[in-house]
């Protein structure tokens, strides 16, 4: 059976512990138009689906969690400012927040503590650096897999 909360404390406790840089991490979901400049950088965890797959009777089923983070920056207003930049360093530190618990050969995941099999970024990483509207949005898809 899977303990959805005890999870999703560990993930957000992560990203709170190795990402300083943020000024706001919540998993109650804003827009960008509901979070003010002095909150920015702000994080966003979002829960939009899981799957599940027994593959034989009787064995237990995997999980699989999506889970999206959304950040936000403050793209600002200067035109010789670069809102990307500030963008790919803060995705890299969120690389680095699921970096694997155990940096051996052969455990190179992240299993939050061992509550999962292993958390890790797959997908697309959407971007919008605010060139155009002064805040800057970015969707990371995190992947969890929990037996």
């Amino acid at each position: 059976m899977i303990s959805h909360e005890p999870i999703m404390r560990a993930l957000k406790k992560r990203l709170y512990e190795n990402l300083p840089e943020f000024n706001t991490i919540s998993r109650r979901f804003r827009t960008p138009a509901n979070v003010s400049p002095p909150e920015m950088p702000a994080l966003f965890i979002v829960e939009p689906n899981e799957q599940r797959v027994r593959s034989i009777e009787g064995l237990p089923e995997i999980a699989m969690l999506e889970i999206d983070l959304y950040f936000y920056i403050d793209a600002g207003q200067d035109p010789n400012d670069e809102p990307i930049s500030a963008m790919n360093v803060l995705l890299d530190k969120i690389a680095d927040a699921l970096k694997p618990d155990y940096p051996e050969p052969l455990d190179q995941v992240c299993t939050l503590g061992g509550l999962v099999q292993h958390c890790w970024i797959e997908g697309t990483v959407e971007k919008d650096p605010g060139d155009l509207t002064g805040k800057g949005i970015c969707r990371v898809p995190i992947k969890i897999t929990v037996p």
